[in-house]
């Protein structure tokens, strides 16, 4: 049997979904499994050309499809998709047999859709993969066209497609929840959320790394923002508790990454002649431990009405490297009730910038509350976004659709290959 993974980027491309398919694929090959990946030619960011249009890496086989460079416009994209997906489908309609497993993921937007017509003519097993719900999440975000009849048409498509997978990955509990409201039994739902190497990513003091000196931040109490600031993530409330706080002389704020969002608040900061925000460009991966520890307190956001349609997954890196967070968004979120439990964190609604910029104020001079709050953010990550855990989470759910599928149809010759032996 095969696993075949479809999602736009993939190693060594750095974007979210990349990282998170990057690390499961390459740990299912070191099991031995058979592992393909199917994706796209170019990276991320910069649009440039990743590798050869096959390879092996590390063990997965890479069919990268010839797509042309995508702005950020969302003309542009809403054109992309649609040739990404058929580019997809005509490669994997050549490639699948009964009993391979298909995993469908979100990126682009409606991969379930030709994934379930490919499982059904295929007799393979589909899985999705859903680290956010589209179209829900583009009406949520105004996106002009996705409302009225064009939402209606693609969620109905898109909810007959997700009707007829075997299995379904969601990344929070409200995405879970969401799923279920869709009219998905839960049984074939199971909570997986993306997580943290929390080997790479360890609590160090935030005076030690190298950045601090680099970037001029000795002696200074760093709230930082790491990852893509976009669409999704409020940025303006960080912008009026920067204003309110520009004669701090110990307080900087520290905004590394990209994004619409990076771009307005960058453009804010030069107009508000802003001294104590560092607009720093997206790092890569393999200074991540770095990037993430210079911060003595982590900012998260997430717009309350993305809540379960998407999930605020930078919490896991700020909790593995011992951070408390400060998270900006639906005080009755998931997110908001992993902080509170622990005692690790606060939530402030958005648009609340004076109440953020007090909150800065007051754990700036508490450094003391702050170790503490620190400690139990590491506990948090241990018992919810360890990458260990969630990939042998992983195995079991392959193991266990691999068995039912053998049981359902054993009228088929038996493969000599299995997933992988569950250790």
């Amino acid at each position: 049997m095969a696993i075949y993974f479809l999602n736009r980027f993939f190693y060594p491309d750095e974007a979210a979904t990349s990282q998170y398919l990057s690390d499961l694929a390459f740990h299912l090959a070191g099991r031995g499994c058979d592992v393909h990946v199917v994706t796209g030619n170019r990276s991320y960011l910069k649009g440039e050309i990743l590798g050869p249009a096959t390879e092996s890496v590390r063990g997965v086989q890479v069919h990268r499809l010839d797509v042309p460079a995508v702005s950020n416009s969302l003309l542009s994209r809403a054109l992309f998709y649609p040739r990404f997906l058929f580019s997809a489908y005509r490669y994997l309609d050549n490639c699948l047999e009964p009993g391979d497993l298909l995993v469908a993921m979100t990126d682009p937007p409606m991969s379930v859709v030709p994934c379930a017509r490919l499982a059904r003519r295929h007799k393979a097993i589909l899985l999705t993969w859903m680290h956010d719900l589209f179209p829900e999440i583009a009406r949520a975000l105004h996106v002009p066209l996705v409302r009225g009849r064009s939402y209606r048409v693609l969620q109905a498509i898109r909810d007959r497609a997700l009707m007829q997978a075997d299995r379904h990955v969601a990344i929070s509990a409200a995405m879970a929840e969401r799923l279920v409201s869709l009219g998905i039994p839960g049984q074939r739902i199971m909570l997986i959320r993306n997580w943290a190497d929390g080997d790479a990513l360890r609590p160090i003091p935030p005076d030690k790394p190298d950045l601090r000196r680099e970037w001029g931040l000795e002696n200074k109490v760093v709230f930082a923002y790491s990852g893509n600031l976009g669409r999704g993530h409020d940025w303006e409330t960080l912008l009026d508790a920067a204003i309110r706080l520009r004669d701090q002389q110990t307080i900087r704020i520290v905004v590394i990454g990209h994004g619409s969002g990076f771009e307005r608040l960058a453009q804010a900061i030069s107009a508000q002649r802003l001294e104590n925000v560092l607009m720093q460009p997206f790092q890569p991966r393999e200074r991540l431990p770095d990037t993430l520890a210079v911060a003595d307190v982590h900012l998260v956001s997430l717009q309350p009405p993305l809540e379960g349609l998407m999930s605020p997954s930078k919490l896991a890196g700020a909790l593995a490297v011992g951070r408390p967070v400060i998270y900006l968004g639906d005080p009755q979120a998931e997110a908001a009730h992993l902080l509170a439990g622990h005692a690790c964190g606060k939530t402030i609604a958005p648009g609340e910038g004076r109440a953020l910029a007090e909150t800065l104020k007051e754990w700036a001079g508490n450094a003391d509350n702050r170790h503490a709050m620190g400690e139990r953010a590491r506990a948090l990550f241990e018992a919810e976004f360890d990458q260990t855990a969630w990939l042998a989470r992983w195995a079991e759910l392959l193991s266990a659709m691999e068995s039912e599928y053998r049981w359902q149809a054993s009228y088929l010759v038996p493969r000599k290959r299995t997933f992988f032996s569950v250790s």
